[in-house]
């Protein structure tokens, strides 16, 4: 029996990796919501200037850890500042929002720029409506 040993440099001349940065704006200590959202666009156009492929977004609620709530907001505005670099959601938390309307909106999305853009998606922490009513994360 022979047995073929992997050797990954026959390879690595042949393959590039696309690299990608799921960023969830995280608002550090001591910085603003509009700050972390400034952030995440810098490093956006930071991304797309160093050559990475993709750049997703994600969707926070109820926290005052996370800034963007609202991917398909932040897609367009990054997607405006940024050349080549593809943009995306990283997680439209599908349970808060009808189908339809996440379908239509990534649609016009898709529509309105002109690269590939994606959006993933998933169900959420079901939540009553006192959890929101308080709105409690805003300061």
């Amino acid at each position: 029996m022979q047995v073929e040993i992997f050797n990954s440099d026959k390879y690595m001349d042949k393959t590039k990796f696309k690299i990608n940065i799921l960023d969830q704006s995280p608002v550090l200590k001591g910085f603003s919501s509009s700050d972390a959202i400034n952030q995440t666009i810098e490093l956006a156009i930071l991304a797309d200037q160093l050559g990475y492929y993709r750049y997703w977004v994600a969707e926070h609620h109820s926290t005052s850890s996370f800034a963007s709530a609202s991917p398909e907001i932040l897609i367009p505005v990054i997607a405006s500042r940024t050349q080549n670099i593809r943009v995306g959601s990283g997680g439209v938390l599908i349970s808060h929002y009808s189908p339809l309307k996440i379908a239509e909106q990534f649609n016009l999305l898709q529509n309105i720029i002109s690269r590939e853009n994606r959006f993933g998606y998933r169900q959420s922490a079901r939540r009553g409506l006192g959890d929101y009513q308080g709105f409690t994360y805003f300061k």
